[in-house]
């Protein structure tokens, strides 16, 4: 007989939305819901774009990962609550710095209630659209690891080659979507 899952599945369907497969215990009964997801939730950037934003624009708050004494000085500026990160990694760079720097960024530009991907949009940012390949990474590792992953994803190297459709697909990065 029909043995639901213990937990609701979620499948993707055609960029528009989620549609939930929710599983009634009791009936032993599928119900599809349609989740709508905001469009602002499927954006996302290429390469370039990212690259260009993590230069160019992050450095305005004084995100910059090839000077030591500039970084350390960037990191001078952490609420209290965020002193684990240099204590766990030291001096060397990661994801929840780079968090900490796109947080600052949207706060400087009045744009705290919007993703990095909403204010590049809104600004004719080339690179910026709808994300058609998801990139998952953990924030312990380097900016660097990450530009490296989109890189490939971009240029459709190594395993990125069957996972994307055409070079400079736009890539959801939490980073900058949310």
């Amino acid at each position: 007989g029909f043995k639901p899952p213990q937990t609701p599945l979620l499948h993707r369907r055609n960029g528009a939305g989620c549609a939930a497969m929710i599983y009634s215990i009791k009936n032993k009964t599928k119900v599809h819901a349609k989740v709508e997801v905001p469009p602002h939730l499927r954006l996302g950037l290429d390469y370039d774009a990212f690259k260009k934003f993590v230069d160019e624009e992050l450095s305005k708050v004084g995100f910059k990962t090839d000077d030591t004494n500039e970084f350390k000085e960037f990191r001078s500026q952490y609420p209290e609550s965020l002193f684990w990160i240099a204590e766990q990694y030291g001096d060397r760079p990661t994801g929840y710095d780079l968090a900490e720097a796109t947080k600052m960024w949207l706060r400087m530009n009045n744009a705290e209630d919007k993703s990095v991907c909403e204010v590049l949009m809104e600004r004719g940012w080339e690179g910026v659209g709808e994300a058609e390949v998801f990139l998952s990474h953990v924030q312990a590792e380097s900016p660097q690891q990450t530009l490296r992953a989109m890189y490939n994803l971009d240029t459709r190297q190594g395993p990125a080659r069957m996972g994307t459709k055409h070079e400079h697909s736009k890539i959801w990065v939490d980073y900058f979507c949310l």
